[in-house]
C-alpha cells in the first residue's frame, strides 16, 4: 500500500515538472 502512495507522490511531481515546460495535456 506505500508503494502506491510513493508513486503517486513521483507522478504527481512529474506532472508539475511537465506543467512548467509548459507541455502537458492535463
Amino acid at each position: 500500500m506505500m508503494c502506491v502512495f510513493f508513486f503517486v507522490s513521483v507522478y504527481s511531481l512529474l506532472v508539475e515538472i511537465m506543467l512548467q515546460f509548459g507541455g502537458g495535456p492535463m
